[in-house]
């Protein structure tokens, strides 16, 4: 949901993040068959996961009209980070990570958070602004915004392929904010700053992370506190005479075991996401957020009874088509070379 939701954003290009701070990883080895099926089997615990996610967030924040997105992006980076601690300082089950001072937090994992707890607030927000169907359909342009970013940063330079892909998604992506019933300029907004903050995200994870050897767990409990944190106070300032006046903390004591869910989804997509490029590669997560996509795109139609055009259909086909072409074309590009310190 990123994000999306309160889960690290984006579960679709996150698995670019993973892949920047798993890339010590070994692939696994078990015979063909059982790794077959691992992939498999994780592929659709990813599928059921990240599409949940977004419905369960959808419904809290329209439904239950629970409209406070930072505080319910807040409870889902520090049920991450909390878990993350647990595995790591009390289970230590993953080893601690070395080089890792006070200074180093400050600058290399505190600037990350910051992006992320912002890209989850906006990312959150659209949903009381625009349609599940609209915004799922919006991320496949996501690409155009990260390669400009990592181009303006000079830490890649795009292939006349990509650059051909993302053209393709943006013309797709076009057609269905056109045909868009319940476009407004307020949800275009906040689309565009929830996409500019998750390729910032992406930049400085590359710039400030990349070639460092962090585990997923490691990496969680560095950048999910310090961006809870940002949120909690963010929330108590922007969204705390909101929750007090519509008594939101009702709101999550009835309906707890959604809050709860929402939380534990999130942490799911980001295990899952790791667990998938360890067995095969972060191409394949990001091929499975483009199957995604018509799976969001077709409940938000069945279970909250919004309306998709023949436009926005025909412009979403051509979207995903790009969105795909994208990730294959990343996928043949030789990996980026880490930045000098």
């Amino acid at each position: 949901m990123h994000s999306r939701g309160g889960n690290l954003p984006g579960a679709d290009d996150s698995s670019e993040t993973t892949k920047l701070l798993n890339s010590h990883a070994k692939p696994l080895q078990p015979n063909k068959f059982v790794h077959t099926m691992q992939v498999l089997g994780a592929c659709a615990a990813w599928l059921t996961c990240s599409t949940g996610i977004i419905l369960v967030n959808r419904y809290i924040i329209k439904n239950l009209d629970f409209s406070f997105p930072m505080a319910l992006s807040a409870l889902g980076q520090l049920t991450s980070g909390t878990t993350a601690y647990i595995v790591c300082d009390l289970l230590h089950m993953v080893p601690p990570a070395e080089g890792v001072d006070l200074r180093f937090q400050l600058t290399h994992f505190a600037p990350v958070a910051a992006a992320q707890g912002i890209a989850m607030w906006t990312s959150n927000q659209l949903y009381l602004l625009l349609t599940v169907a609209f915004i799922e359909m919006a991320r496949s342009l996501l690409p155009l915004f990260t390669m400009l970013a990592l181009y303006m940063a000079a830490l890649e330079v795009p292939t006349s392929e990509t650059v051909r892909a993302v053209l393709l998604t943006a013309v797709g992506c076009a057609m269905s904010a056109y045909g868009e019933l319940a476009l407004t300029f307020l949800g275009v907004l906040f689309l565009a700053a929830n996409f500019v903050m998750e390729a910032v995200r992406l930049v400085i994870m590359q710039f400030l992370l990349q070639g460092k050897s962090f585990s997923t767990w490691q990496t969680l409990k560095y950048i999910a506190f310090p961006s809870a944190l940002m949120l909690i106070a963010s929330s108590a300032v922007v969204e705390g005479g909101g929750m007090v006046q519509k008594q939101a903390h009702l709101i999550f004591a009835n309906n707890w075991a959604l809050f709860i869910a929402a939380a534990t989804l999130g942490l799911a997509v980001n295990f899952l996401s790791s667990l998938i490029i360890k067995l095969s590669s972060a191409t394949t997560v990001k091929l499975l957020a483009a199957v995604r996509g018509p799976l969001v795109v077709l409940s938000g139609v069945l279970l909250f009874d919004e309306q998709v055009t023949q436009l926005q259909a025909g412009g979403y086909s051509l979207a995903l088509a790009g969105f795909v072409w994208y990730n294959v074309a990343k996928a043949r590009q030789p990996a980026p070379v880490p930045p000098k310190p």
